[in-house]
């Protein structure tokens, strides 16, 4: 399988847009929004609906997440995964001012999205 975040894909984009919609593209993926800190959609491919949703709600999870990763003496919140009944959220900080949330159906292998997301951060980061 080859990545739709491989480096030689993402060299060849130039927008944010264009990131969203290779990742929309992936197996299994049913919406990818990047959204600033104060949970506003910059961009999102999926149902509108659904993104606005996740987008609003993002910037009180990650909160959370930080606070519970001081606790815990792990550092900085950065990425991490929240599994559901019926799927999984990937959220994942791209900048300072910029987070990525794809959410993907239950029963899909996410181990390449993750190593993807992980490795292409500054690429990514280079695109705001």
């Amino acid at each position: 399988m080859t990545s739709i975040l491989a480096p030689s894909s993402l060299a060849a984009m130039a927008t944010i847009r264009e990131l969203v919609q290779s990742l929309a593209e992936r197996d299994g993926v049913d919406a990818v929004v990047v959204l600033g800190p104060d949970g506003i959609p910059i961009d999102s491919a999926g149902s509108d609906t659904v993104a606005a949703t996740i987008a609003a709600m993002i910037p009180r999870a990650v909160s959370a997440y930080r606070d519970l990763g001081q606790a815990a003496g792990r550092g900085a919140f950065s990425s991490g995964v929240v599994e559901y009944d019926d799927g999984l959220l990937v959220i994942c900080q791209v900048r300072s001012e910029a987070w990525l949330a794809v959410s993907v159906r239950a029963g899909v292998n996410i181990g390449s999205l993750l190593h993807d997301l992980r490795r292409e951060r500054p690429t990514m980061a280079a695109l705001f």
